[in-house]
């Protein structure tokens, strides 16, 4: 435990005045005691009747002219609470700055429950989440592999392809209802004993679904594959005993599927028409740009692939704990984030929840990589002075929306928008820190091939370990 007098400038040649003792309790928790002497009490309060005196408007007084004796009859209570509000507000400020604490969240304190005495000093407690202390490893001997990929002529027309498809739409088809197809169809739950348990009208299906009327079918596709307009397709199946539905629980039902219409997807051919209709001179300066546009993607895949091999030496070589509470807000988040990505996949809330444990844990272990991440890169980023600017997360922002056919400033609102702006900053200064890195490290160039097989066998090593682990492997 250290003690000292905590001060901060609150106002020209004033400085106010605490002593604070910190208690560790935890390698990012720690417990303030602080006190504050009568004399700064006093002081505070003189402050704000003053400011009160000089603003308040009470009939009978001019500005400035109402006895302290009447302000206090009257605002005593609101003022208490100014007080306090203020008191614990600059003592927890000074602490901070005396002690050179880097306080992660909200102090744990519930400053209603506080009474600032009518005499002598006011005592409180209040405890705080703090950034971990660690030391980095070798920063300057990084040994990481550069894959090369080239932008082939198959990965072209790939992306050629995509493209195609992108300026493609749906159209309603005669024709029976193929793999890729969509299906309006109006859909009805039956009950054993022919009832309707559920009726929806118009509902839109991929051919490829694994989900109708709120059920999974095994091949569900191959009974959709097929379908024409008003002839009536039949699945029975019996819902699960933990079936959200309760109506659905364990009942022998048939569903039933009678489409309305058969889409189909049309894209336009690649020629030349379609490239002057985009903006270029021919099909082959369509080419030519998309092959340069896709040497630059990439290009950026190559750097990611250096990044990741950066941050996982990081991680690996990293001892640090994370804030219990931060790490609990970021699991959550983490957690809605994997449902909601499920739901977006279309399984179903029922599967979903069957999994919600598991989900949980691998959420508490992407949280805290996530936080160490964190962490460890701010750290970095601090020690070789890593700045990011207005032009450097303008920069990214224009190179995904162009990959993604947008206008940059159209990127940038969307994230304002959604709440991702932030995040998105972050992003930017992080791939800044480890391209720092990338920098001093060395270096080895290695063909594609190579590289897939050295990922794979990275990725096949800790279920091998995990299986010769088990107890009940065999």
């Amino acid at each position: 435990m250290t003690e000292s007098t905590a001060s901060q400038t609150t106002a020209p040649e004033e400085k106010f005045n605490s002593t604070c003792a910190v208690e560790d309790l935890g390698a990012t928790r720690k417990k303030l005691s602080i006190t504050i002497p009568e004399e700064q009490i006093a002081k505070t309060i003189g402050t704000a009747y003053k400011t009160l005196q000089r603003e308040a408007a009470i009939p009978g007084f001019r500005r400035g002219r109402t006895p302290r004796r009447l302000l206090e009859k009257r605002f005593g209570s609101a003022i208490g609470d100014q007080v306090k509000q203020e008191l614990v507000k600059e003592s927890i400020e000074s602490a901070v700055a005396e002690h050179e604490l880097k306080l992660v969240g909200e102090p744990e304190l519930d400053v209603a429950k506080l009474d600032v005495p009518e005499a002598g000093p006011f005592t409180f407690s209040v405890t705080v989440e703090v950034e971990p202390e660690f030391p980095l490893p070798d920063l300057a001997n990084i040994e990481i592999k550069k894959p090369i990929f080239q932008p082939t002529d198959e990965r072209l027309d790939l992306a050629m392809q995509h493209l195609r498809r992108g300026m493609g739409n749906w159209a309603k088809t005669s024709n029976p209802a193929g793999p890729e197809d969509m299906i309006q169809a109006n859909v009805k739950v039956l009950a054993e004993d022919g009832s309707v348990i559920h009726n929806y009208d118009e509902v839109t299906l991929a051919v490829n679904s694994a989900a109708v009327g709120g059920l999974r079918f095994e091949n569900l596709q191959q009974h959709l594959t097929g379908a024409q307009t008003d002839k009536l397709i039949e699945l029975k199946t019996t819902g699960p005993a933990d079936h959200a539905d309760e109506a659905l629980r364990g009942k022998n039902v048939t569903v039933q599927v009678t489409p309305l219409a058969v889409s189909h997807f049309e894209a336009p051919e690649l020629n030349d028409k379609l490239a002057t209709d985009s903006g270029f001179d021919s099909l082959e300066d369509m080419r030519q740009s998309m092959r340069e546009a896709l040497t630059k993607r990439l290009t950026s895949e190559t750097q990611s692939a250096m990044r990741s091999q950066v941050m996982r030496y990081l991680l690996e070589r990293c001892e640090l704990s994370v804030p219990e509470n931060l790490s609990a807000r970021q699991q959550n988040l983490v957690l809605r984030r994997r449902v909601s990505q499920l739901f977006s996949q279309g399984i179903s809330p029922d599967d979903v929840s069957k999994h919600v444990e598991e989900l949980r844990a691998s959420s508490l272990k992407e949280a805290t990589n996530e936080l160490k991440t964190y962490f460890i890169l701010k750290k970095i980023g601090e020690q070789f002075h890593v700045k990011i600017t207005a032009d450097d997360v303008f920069g990214v922002a224009s190179e995904i929306a162009f990959q993604e056919g947008q206008r940059p400033e159209k990127f940038m609102q969307q994230l304002k928008k959604s709440g991702g702006f932030e995040q998105f900053v972050t992003r930017v200064f992080d791939d800044k820190v480890l391209d720092t890195l990338i920098g001093n490290a060395k270096v080895t160039e290695v063909d594609e091939a190579t590289w897939r097989a050295e990922v794979s066998a990275t990725a096949a090593a800790p279920a091998q370990n995990a299986t010769a682990a088990s107890p009940d492997a065999t």
